[in-house]
Formats: structure tokens, C-alpha cells, sequence
């Protein structure tokens, strides 16, 4: 198998949104991050019960077992659902976080909270949607299927009335989260991304010249690390076995019933995650 398959198998493909309803591959290889994460987390675990039981043990991390990781949280809030994909409208399904068509190009209105939402309201001159009740829990409190077309309907032919610079300038001057939707070569290039030097230039050995993408923060008392190259293959192989502590002999070793327990058992474990 490979990345695509193992992506494909897990229902990753079929959860990104596209205007055809068709499964859209990541070019970003995602199963590979999670599995090695599974991987890094599994081998500190086997580590940590060899050296309470005395005895290691072999480790196994799939992709498909990264894949499912990456989408647990979606996977267990539709366990009653048919699918455990939930179904995603190419454009976005909440009426102010989402894509629109001006009369020209789209770009992309992003009201977070009830504060944008009533902004929004106001600044398209209908404020009366801001105090009806049937989109008071807006924006991310609108499950109401027909609520969301109901609001979707109103925006969008008074959105598709003047062109993106109208609404981009409009809106932001009115405190309305929004972005132009933008090619990557149009976002690497852009004035403010080279501002604020989220685009780095470096020579690669294979690659030549090459343009991508920054520290995304800049933090006071932290430099991010540098940019460079990616190793080679094997580069770095010395270097990292000559730094590895040698395992005690075998003959040392007690043997230890480490099936009979968990890796973690009797660790509390806190997940901070969502």
C-alpha cells in the first residue's frame, strides 16, 4: 500500500469538501504524521514498560491506524450516523464562514462569533436577521439545516450584486473577518506575506532555487529554528547511532510477563486535546 491507499481506506479523501461531492486527495501526507506520532508515542511506551517489566517488546504502527486517529473525533460524533463521513458542501455549511461569489471572483466571510455575525447583518443592511430568533445561535450554534439555507439564500444574491474588491474593502471597513480567495502562487507572493516573512528563498541540492512557506509566529524570546534543506538519505545515520545508548547485554535482561499488563498501566494519562 502507499500513503493515497491508506488515506483513501480510512475515509480521509471522502471528508474534504469539493463542488463535485467526489473524495479530494491531500497532497499534504497526513497518514504518515499520524502514524509516525502513534509511532514516537508507542515506542516511548514499550520503553517505559521494559524498564518496569524488564523486558522489551516489537512494535507495530499502520498508516490506516494514523489515519483513524486523525479523525477519531469526527468518527465518534456520528457512531449513529450511516457513514461515519460527515457530508461537507464544497463552500462551507454555516452561512457567515464560508465561501461566496461576488459578481466577479469568491472570497471567503469569516464571522467566528455572534459579535461578526451582527456586524455582518448590519453592514448588508438587514439587521433585523441579527434579532430573529431562528439565527440567534449563529454562527456555529445554527444546526437547523433550513436555517442555514434560509440565511445562505439572503446572502448570497445581494453578495453576487457588486465585485470582490467592493465587499473585501466594505466589509473590513465595517470589522467583517473576510480574505480573497488566492491561487498559492497568488499567497506566496502576496505584499503582506513577504512583510512578514512568511516566505523564506533557500538552494536545494536536488530542488535548485526554491520559494516556500515561513515561520508562521515570531516569538520575543525564541528564535524559530532554521530553514534548510532536507537531509539526505542516510545523512544523519552516524551521527544518530553514535549518540544512542548501547541496550544492556541480554543475559541481563529479567524476563517479564509484559503481555500481562498494558504498557501505561497505573499512569494517569490527561488528553488536552479536542
Amino acid at each position: 500500500g502507499d500513503e493515497a491507499l491508506a488515506a483513501s481506506l480510512g475515509g480521509m479523501y471522502a471528508a474534504q469538501p469539493s463542488s463535485s461531492g467526489d473524495p479530494v486527495m491531500i497532497t499534504i501526507p497526513i497518514a504518515s504524521y499520524t502514524a509516525a506520532l502513534l509511532a514516537a508515542s508507542a515506542v516511548c511506551s514499550a520503553l517505559y514498560a521494559r524498564e518496569r517489566d524488564g523486558a522489551g517488546q516489537q512494535v507495530t504502527v499502520s498508516w490506516l491506524a494514523g489515519v483513524l486517529s486523525q479523525g477519531s473525533a469526527t468518527i465518534i460524533r456520528r457512531l449513529d450516523a450511516e457513514s461515519p463521513v460527515a457530508p461537507r458542501h464544497p463552500q462551507g455549511s454555516l452561512p457567515v464562514y464560508k465561501l461566496y461569489k461576488a459578481s466577479d471572483e469568491w472570497f471567503f466571510i469569516a464571522c467566528g462569533n455572534n459579535v461578526f455575525f451582527n456586524k455582518f447583518c448590519i453592514a448588508l443592511e438587514r439587521p433585523e436577521l441579527a434579532a430573529d430568533e431562528r439565527f440567534a445561535p449563529a454562527p456555529w450554534g445554527l444546526v437547523n439545516p433550513d436555517h442555514r439555507r434560509e440565511l445562505t439564500e439572503i446572502f448570497a444574491p445581494i453578495i453576487a450584486a457588486k465585485p470582490r474588491d467592493y465587499w473585501l474593502a466594505y466589509l473590513q471597513e465595517n470589522d467583517v473577518p473576510c480574505a480573497p480567495v488566492l491561487s498559492r502562487l497568488d499567497y506566496i507572493d502576496h505584499p503582506q506575506v513577504i512583510h512578514n516573512g512568511l516566505r523564506l528563498a533557500l538552494d536545494d541540492p536536488e530542488l535548485g532555487h526554491v520559494i516556500m512557506a515561513g515561520p508562521p509566529f515570531s516569538f520575543e524570546k525564541s528564535v524559530a529554528a532554521e530553514i534548510r534543506a532536507a537531509p539526505a538519505l542516510g545523512e544523519h545515520t552516524a551521527t544518530c547511532l553514535g549518540a544512542w545508548p548501547r541496550p544492556a547485554a541480554a543475559s541481563n535482561a529479567t524476563p517479564a510477563p509484559h503481555l500481562a499488563r498494558p504498557p501505561l498501566d497505573g499512569v494517569r494519562v490527561v488528553d488536552l486535546s479536542y
